[in-house]
C-alpha cells in the first residue's frame, strides 16, 4: 500500500527536514553561547591566577639566605613561578580568541518575494532547509575552530597549575624556615 497522498506526504518529509534544520541551528549557536561563557568565566579566574602567582615571587627570600645554594635554588623556584606565568598567559591568550568576533551565518531571506505568495509549501520550505543546511556547516566549523582555541588554552592552564602547585607548597616551606 502506497501513500493516500504523496504530495502530502513529501511536504510532511520536507517539514521534517526544516525543523531538522532549525534545532541544528539552535543547537550550533547555543553551544557558541556556552563555549564564550565558560572562557569568559576562565579567562577572570587565569587574571587572578596570575595575580597570586605573581604574589608568589618574593625577593625578600634571598635576601634572607646568605647560602649560594639557597639563592640558586630560590632562583630555580623563581624561573619556573615563571614559566607557570607564562603558561597562564598563554592560557589567557587563548581564552579570548575564543571570544574573537566571527562572522556567523544567519539566513539569507532576500529569496522570499512574492513569487513565494503563490508557490507550493513544499518548494518553500526546501529552499528554507537548504538555505539552513549551509548556515549551520559554516557556523558549526567557527564553533569547532572555538573549541580547539578553548582546549589549548584548558591544557596550557592545567601545565601551569601542574607546576605552580608543587611550587606554592615549596616556597610556603621555605618561607617557613
Amino acid at each position: 500500500m502506497g501513500p493516500e497522498n504523496p504530495r502530502e506526504d513529501e511536504l510532511q518529509n520536507t517539514q521534517l527536514m526544516l525543523d531538522v534544520a532549525k534545532n541544528e541551528y539552535s543547537s550550533e549557536r547555543e553551544r557558541k553561547r556556552d563555549l564564550e561563557t565558560r572562557a569568559g568565566i576562565l579567562i577572570a579566574l587565569v587574571g587572578v591566577l596570575i595575580g597570586i602567582v605573581l604574589t608568589t615571587l618574593d625577593f625578600s627570600l634571598v635576601l634572607k639566605y646568605k647560602n649560594i645554594y639557597a639563592v640558586i635554588g630560590m632562583f630555580l623556584l623563581w624561573f619556573f613561578i615563571l614559566i607557570a606565568i607564562i603558561l597562564l598567559l598563554i592560557s589567557l591568550f587563548q581564552f579570548i580568541k575564543v571570544l574573537k568576533v566571527q562572522q556567523y551565518g544567519a539566513i539569507d531571506l532576500s529569496f522570499i518575494d512574492d513569487q513565494y505568495r503563490n508557490e507550493e509549501a513544499l518548494g518553500f520550505q526546501f529552499e528554507i532547509a537548504d538555505s539552513y543546511k549551509e548556515i549551520i556547516i559554516h557556523n558549526r566549523a567557527l564553533n569547532e575552530e572555538k573549541v580547539i582555541k578553548y582546549n589549548w588554552g584548558i591544557n596550557f592552564f592545567k601545565y601551569a597549575m601542574v607546576i605552580y602547585l608543587p611550587l606554592i607548597i615549596i616556597v610556603s616551606i621555605v618561607k617557613a624556615y
